[in-house]
């Protein structure tokens, strides 16, 4: 056994001499190891990450093994589209030069063939490159500190190949300092005397490979004079367009990824007059006419340094520029259209057509790349009414006013539309007998299966017979063929889609992925991500396109394998620990032929880099302020967070300085989450917790400035009356803070109203509940409140009550129509609301009864008498007895009329008779002597009489 030493001390894999011809077990075996593939250890040296391309050397002792004929190296790479070696050579060194890697993290497969006498074995390794990708946070800008003070040097990306990095400031190829960093972070150090400085970074990887990376020189640190003043920016302006008269906020953000921060606030000139006016990050003032007025700020710099700018605050003009409608491309009539509008201020609302129906409300920046707001799309259904062209009003609110603009919009041409499509092939076959799904998509201005809409497929140029079906399944003879469809619409055009030609894809990729499995609180689907222990799912998609076959996977500690009909749709998989690479092999056998798939996954040791700094796309460095609006969606971005954090990712968290835990939104794996800022105004600490595989973490802090949100704030009544304004109060201020776009009221019935006045009013035409919402938009933020209205068609309406007294208790019932509130007056100092119920009197007597219904239209009343009684006394009717006529008297108040019921003393119904109000006389047959009762039922009555006959 023999071994040889390339690369300055890598030990390469040799293996054992061995009498030609070598036979299979020589090319897998050496003396002392076992089933070690012939292929040596392989080193490779890459270029500088941010060019893209890296070189891979890799050397063998080949030449010289005895009874090996001849060798070839393919190298594979891992994009999907791939079909054949990205390389093949012959040569006995392989060298990959300028080789363009997309996903570098999922390495390159290298395959070395030996070929000895009539034997040939191949042995495969997976190789990931390694990266130097180093940034600070002044990429392509200045670093900014005071002669006397402190200068400050960000690294803000670090990739995880990186161990270290040497952070050097030189001049003319002298360092003045020089420190390491093995994470992304500060580093504040003396400044150096004035002038400009190279930051150059110099990474260590993590690599056996001795090489040489080139430095990055992309950052400058400028330092300033005490005695000079200053114009260098490590701060930016906002100040939004204002209205003249009206407050406008002015800011000035510092960036302290750039300088340390100021010794005090910065200094406003607000009139020229080179005195201060105001000191503060952020004030507010006002202009009184249109124009561009210049603001003077100056800062001072730690070490005495002076930072002097100008600014100029735009304050509009309200007059209303001249606009015009129009639009690029072909147009055809029924197909939607994007119209752009020309030289536009304000709030903008447009009404396609002029018919009130107001398609676009409140349209605000941001501005397309053309610098013109588009109107949404609209599709014109009819021919121009007139030879102008189509009307459109076009709304703006500016400063408050609101000016209407009808223009026209006449089109090049309105022909009926032509319809689109597109053919599209699932998967090609691969062997005869496979299932192949056809589909049209994509279609544009075609309704299949509405009247008039049909489809004829078209085989080899054959046509199949008219359908509305836009896809069909066919079965692979192992004959190419061609397809097309041909779409024809009820005004009789057509057009042909396709031909699209069905050829085998005997040497496409075969399609399967693995999938993580995420548990954490966010997590991304990248299978370059994960840790030992990590359960992932594999699937393969075209499992159900052959009917026979087998599906093996070969996992790094074991072998699977199904036939097709039996195959899970999804095999899930914990990948074993201890390995910082595995490789995942799928095959798919068929009948025609054997397709496999090799998938590559990397759990890189160690730890460096910071996974959890945030990029310059979220708007902040990692120690700058965020300004949101309250219950904003603010996308958490971060710079490569597998690249740049080794050891795999678990998961993400945030959580807020007081523990609760942040609201982010998950729209999907592959996006990145959305942080829902809170609601109320303030200053928040959010804290970002990434954890790796290895269990540990790296926390990335935000503060998160909520500012107030626009106020939206009015009262309204809760019932109005048909033919009577309804007015609202609008309680909300209308000095903005940011840009002044206006207010926007919706009353629920279909109409809209822009107007900044403190009162407004409107009138609704049908009875019904409305909801009233206010709007109001000003520098990104905006406010919403609405309010329900209930609008009646008139006042309410009694209807006669039913009033039944029984004893002291009062029945009393009544009907409304309309809406209102009944409220019922007993007479005896006691009111209750309702349609009906009971009331007790504490005095027997007659009171008046008033009832009263009202609503927001208007009132009626209605009163009553009502006598009411203690049980055990006579009640209001009465009877008397005859003995000598044998007459019974039944006396009956004037209001009140019902039937009697003359009981023996024994409880038996004698007879029942009727009467009406007044004496009602009953002549009766002779009664012995006793006690009889007389029971009454009249309307307002209930109750039982005593009747005592005694014959002399």
């Amino acid at each position: 056994m023999r071994y040889a030493a390339f690369l300055a001390g890598i030990a390469l894999l040799g293996w054992a001499q061995t009498p030609a011809p070598l036979d299979r077990w020589a090319l897998y075996a050496k003396a002392g190891d076992s089933l070690i593939g012939p292929l040596p250890q392989l080193a490779l040296i890459p270029g500088n990450w941010q060019t893209g391309y890296f070189y891979l050397p890799v050397y063998a002792i080949l030449h010289d093994q005895r009874g090996i004929d001849r060798w070839r190296w393919e190298v594979w790479r891992k994009e999907w589209w791939s079909s054949r070696p990205y390389m093949v050579s012959t040569a006995e060194t392989l060298w990959i030069d300028r080789y363009t890697l997309y996903r570098p993290s999922e390495g390159v497969e290298v395959r070395l063939w030996l070929f000895a006498g009539g034997d040939s074995v191949a042995s495969s390794r997976v190789i990931f490159p390694t990266q130097s990708k180093v940034t600070t946070s002044a990429m392509g800008g200045a670093f900014i500190a005071c002669a006397g003070g402190l200068a400050r040097i960000v690294v803000q990306d670090m990739h995880q190949d990186v161990a270290r990095v040497q952070v050097s400031v030189e001049q003319n190829g002298q360092v003045y300092a020089s420190t390491y960093l093995d994470r992304p972070g500060f580093w504040d150090f003396p400044a150096p005397p004035p002038g400009t400085y190279e930051v150059i970074l110099r990474p260590v990887v993590r690599s056996s490979v001795p090489f040489e990376y080139p430095p990055d020189r992309s950052s400058r640190l400028v330092v300033l004079d005490p005695q000079a003043p200053g114009r260098e920016r490590p701060y930016s302006f906002l100040a939004a367009p204002a209205c003249p008269g009206e407050p406008v906020s002015l800011a000035l953000s510092w960036k302290e990824a750039l300088s340390p921060l100021p010794t005090e606030p910065p200094r406003w000139d607000l009139d020229g007059d080179a005195r201060p006016d105001a000191q503060g990050w952020t004030l507010q003032t006002s202009f009184p006419t249109p124009g561009s007025y210049p603001v003077y700020v100056q800062l001072s710099l730690p070490g005495g340094c002076e930072l002097k700018d100008t600014f100029h605050v735009q304050v509009e003009d309200p007059t209303p520029p001249s606009m015009s409608v129009g639009m690029r491309g072909t147009y055809t009539l029924g197909t939607p259209v994007t119209l752009q509008v020309t030289r536009w201020k304000g709030l903008l609302s447009c009404d396609m057509e002029d018919d009130g129906s107001w398609e676009g409300k409140g349209i605000l920046p941001p501005l397309t790349p053309t610098g013109r707001p588009q109107l949404p799309p609209y599709t014109f259904r009819t021919a121009p009414p007139s030879s102008q062209g189509y009307p459109i009003r076009l709304r703006q609110e500016i400063c408050g006013r609101v000016y209407d603009t009808v223009l026209y919009w006449k089109p090049d041409s309105v022909a009926p539309p032509m319809p689109q499509g597109t053919l599209e092939l699932d998967r090609p076959p691969r062997c005869a007998g496979d299932r192949i799904h056809l589909r049209l998509e994509s279609l544009t201005n075609f309704s299949p299966g509405e009247p008039g809409y049909w489809l004829n497929w078209q085989l080899n140029g054959q046509w199949l017979g008219y359908t509305t079906r836009t896809e069909t399944t066919l079965t692979w003879t192992g004959t190419p063929f061609s397809v097309a469809c041909l779409l024809i619409t009820p005004s009789g055009r057509s057009k042909l889609v396709g031909p699209l030609s069905v050829t085998p894809s005997a040497g496409s990729h075969l399609w399967f992925y693995p999938v993580k499995a995420c548990n954490a609180d966010w997590c991304p689907d990248w299978d370059v991500a994960l840790c030992s222990g990590t359960r992932i799912a594999l699937v393969l998609p075209e499992k159900d396109q052959h009917p026979t076959g087998v599906w093996r996977l070969v996992l790094p500690d074991q072998t699977v394998e199904w036939p097709l009909s039996e195959a899970p749709d999804t095999f899930y998989y914990t990948l074993p620990p201890g390995q910082d690479a595995y490789l995942i092999e799928s095959y798919l056998i068929l009948p025609c032929g054997t397709f496999r798939s090799v998938e590559t996954i990397r759990t890189p040791g160690g730890y460096a880099g910071r996974p959890a700094a945030y990029s310059a796309e979220a708007g902040c460095t990692p120690h700058q302020r965020l300004t949101v609006c309250p219950h904003e969606n603010v996308p958490l971005f971060w710079d490569y967070p597998v690249e740049n954090g080794a050891g795999g990712l678990e998961g993400v968290r945030w959580l807020y300085a007081d523990g609760s835990p942040a609201e982010v939104l998950l729209h999907g794996p592959w996006n990145f989450p959305q942080l829902l800022a809170p609601g109320q105004p303030g200053t928040y600490l959010l804290y970002q917790i990434w954890e790796n595989c290895e269990g540990r973490q790296d926390t990335q802090r935000l503060t998160l400035v909520v500012r107030e949100g626009e106020g939206a704030y009015f009262t309204l009544p809760e019932e109005a009356c048909i033919g009577s304004p309804v007015e609202v109060r609008r309680l909300s201020p209308t000095a903005f803070r940011g840009p002044v776009a206006g207010l926007k009221w919706e009353w629920g019935d279909g109409q809209l109203t822009f107007d900044t006045t403190r009162v407004l009013t409107h009138l609704y035409e049908r009875p019904g509940t409305y909801r009233v919402t206010l709007t109001t938009a000003s520098g990104g933020c905006s406010g919403s409140l609405s309010r329900i209205v209930r609008v009646l068609e008139g006042p309410p309406r009694l209807k006669d009550p039913l009033l039944r007294p029984q004893g002291l208790t009062l029945h009393f019932e009544t009907g409304l129509t309309g809406e209102g509130q009944v409220v019922w007056d007993f007479g005896d100092g006691t009111t209750q609301s309702g349609l009906q119920g009971t009331h007790t009197y504490r005095q027997p007597g007659i009171y008046t009864v008033r009832l009263r219904a009202t609503n927001s239209c208007g009132e009626d009343l209605l009163a009553r008498e009502v006598q009411v009684w203690n049980e055990r006394d006579q009640g209001p009717w009465r009877a008397f007895p005859n003995p000598a006529s044998q007459t019974i008297w039944v006396e009956v108040p004037l209001q009140d009329e019902g039937t009697c019921t003359l009981l023996t003393p024994d409880g038996r119904e004698a007879l029942t008779f009727p009467v009406r109000p007044g004496l009602n006389p009953l002549a009766l047959p002779p009664l012995p002597n006793g006690l009889y009762l007389v029971r009454c039922q009249g309307k307002n009555y209930t109750g039982t009489l005593r009747l005592q006959i005694v014959h002399p």
